[in-house]
């Protein structure tokens, strides 16, 4: 059975054997002029990557202010700011076994500690002549530059790195050690890239293939991304409101902010809390007192005769026996669009707002 894959040429079929590559160089070169052989759509399905080069050869210190201690092969950068280090071997190469993973690990933790966001920028514009311009074609109007290096820069700092070991073939030692990698670190990803090359008939073909994701690791990634894009909105939101509500308390910050407000109503409690959880950001006013029931009936009866209400309030159901009542609303929110943050934080803080002027009031009117 031919290892090759065919095409039809003028109603003719054509061959193309599997050739490997006459160097590492020429493979690395393929990959600078032609970043997409990374095959960002595979790596990420529902939102494909993109690549900025930002340097072939990119030296690389093992110490603050230190010379250059190794030479990464291909440094880009993907559209979210992620740092994705490239190490390209031949399937010939007796390293691609086991060597050339103690040096990606070597060049993935040094960098993130001795590469400052603004020597990545620096780098990119001495080497590029219209970096203005390819960076905004990149940015495709998604962020300013400003805010896509500042994205750099948090990736650096928590350790949200891509390694790719790029090969004609990716042997089956180095491919276990690839998965178990990617299942054990939360913010890295650790992937191989298989390119085979097809030559025939004055033509060539390059085939690449991504090797080892596995339903195990994209579970536990998905996971931490979600915790992470948490933790960023709340903090976001935290910087928003700290103005309008000075007596912000936090909670966990990776599922609510939390706000208590001084009630001049006996026996009685409220507590604010804005979180998110199943896609949904909902904010709850807690009561809890032995007229909770009552103050309930009241806020439920406000709420829906008050055509001026920002919100659409429901009642809800505590804890049994708990004397917790609540009233919510729920607005989906897509954590994943940091563009929608500013208007998600507003509708948070409108619903603060009218919980102090207007809800608050009704309760300690009719105490």
């Amino acid at each position: 059975m031919s290892n090759g894959i065919f095409l039809i040429r003028e109603d003719k079929l054509v061959e193309m054997s599997e050739q490997s590559y006459d160097s590492e160089d020429k493979l690395q070169k393929l990959l600078a002029d032609y970043p997409d052989l990374l095959a960002g759509g595979q790596i990420n399905s529902e939102s494909p990557r993109r690549w900025l080069l930002i340097k072939r050869e990119m030296g690389l210190p093992s110490s603050d202010q230190g010379s250059n201690r190794w030479s990464i092969d291909l440094f880009l950068l993907d559209q979210d700011g992620i740092p994705t280090i490239v190490e390209v071997k031949r399937s010939n190469n007796p390293e691609i076994r086991r060597k050339v993973v103690g040096q990606m690990l070597d060049y993935a933790a040094n960098a993130v500690v001795y590469w400052p966001v603004e020597h990545l920028k620096e780098t990119f514009i001495s080497e590029n002549d219209k970096h203005e311009e390819l960076l905004a074609r990149f940015l495709e109007d998604e962020f300013t530059p400003k805010e896509f290096w500042e994205k750099v820069e948090r990736n650096l700092q928590t350790g949200k790195v891509r390694m790719l070991f790029v090969a004609d073939k990716i042997p089956p030692e180095l491919r276990r050690i690839i998965e178990f990698l990617n299942e054990q670190m939360n913010s890295a990803e650790v992937l191989a890239v298989e390119i085979k090359q097809f030559v025939g008939s004055d033509m060539k073909t390059l085939v690449p293939r991504v090797i080892g994701q596995t339903t195990k690791a994209e579970a536990t990634k998905g996971k931490k991304q979600t915790n992470e894009a948490r933790l960023a909105f709340w903090t976001a939101f935290l910087k928003t409101a700290k103005n309008i509500a000075p007596n912000l308390q936090v909670g966990r910050l990776t599922d609510a902010a939390s706000m208590k407000f001084a009630v001049d109503a006996p026996d009685l409690t409220i507590t604010c809390v804005a979180s998110y959880s199943s896609g949904g950001l909902m904010v709850r006013l807690l009561l809890k007192g032995p007229n909770a029931k009552k103050d309930l009936e009241r806020l439920l009866k406000y709420t829906t005769t008050n055509s001026e209400s920002l919100m659409t309030w429901e009642s809800g159901c505590g804890k049994k026996g708990s004397g917790n009542l609540y009233l919510s609303t729920i607005r989906k929110l897509n954590l994943e669009d940091e563009n929608s943050w500013p208007e998600q934080h507003q509708w948070i803080i409108d619903a603060i707002e009218e919980l102090q002027d207007k809800i608050i009031p009704t309760i300690e009117e009719n105490s």
